[in-house]
């Protein structure tokens, strides 16, 4: 099936007004140099959900990463902080479904499953 749409103003950074200062941080940590803190970044976002919601245009911007695991984790993440934009991750979340990685694959089927909800 076709993509819908990136919703306006996603990739739009959003005011930092109440944004939690750590969610600030694992944002400047992804755009690191060390995978090793791209990764931490990724996860720590993924299990903020919806409070990391100011992440959604760096995750986005995450899933073009070098690193598979970012890329999917980052895909993975999307779904759980903003389901109006998770529809974008879907390709990524198929990649990730395949991977060797066993934790990955178990991750992007996951999170592809609560797609489909």
């Amino acid at each position: 099936g076709r993509l819908s749409p990136i919703p306006r103003g996603a990739g739009r950074r959003e005011g930092r007004m109440g944004m939690d200062p750590e969610i600030g941080s694992r944002i400047r940590e992804l755009c690191d140099q060390n995978t090793l803190t791209r990764r931490r970044a990724v996860a720590s976002l993924r299990q903020s959900g919806s409070t990391a919601r100011h992440a959604v245009p760096a995750l986005i911007d995450a899933m073009r990463d070098e690193d598979e695991v970012v890329r999917i984790g980052a895909a993975v993440a999307l779904v759980s902080i903003d389901a109006g934009v998770a529809q974008i991750a879907l390709p990524r979340l198929l990649e990730g479904s395949a991977s060797r990685d066993v934790s990955l694959r178990t991750a992007a089927r996951a999170a592809l499953k609560r797609l489909r909800r």
